[in-house]
């Protein structure tokens, strides 16, 4: 079982992968005659730059499991709810 810091250095390799190769492939095809340190620097900044998004928005998502939601602010989206289902005659 993972915990919850492996999720988030998980979720951070996941972006990193995914995004940092596809936004590499841009500057990459705009300058495709650059010299191969200067591919290789584009590619390795992209994906470490995706790396820490990754495990930012990971981060975000969990610290907003843990912020609790007021029973008053439940109620009202209920009341909402509710009122929304009656005015398209569904209730």
């Amino acid at each position: 079982m993972i915990g919850k810091k492996g999720v988030v250095h998980l979720a951070g390799l996941l972006y990193a992968l995914f995004f940092g190769s596809i936004f590499s492939v841009i500057p990459l095809q705009i300058f495709p005659h650059s010299h191969a340190a200067v591919k290789c620097l584009i590619v390795g900044m992209s994906i470490l730059s995706f790396y820490f998004v990754g495990e930012w928005v990971a981060t975000r998502i969990e610290l907003n499991k843990k912020i609790a939601t007021p029973s008053h602010e439940l109620l009202r989206r209920k009341k909402e709810f509710y009122d929304w289902l009656d005015s398209q005659s569904r209730r």
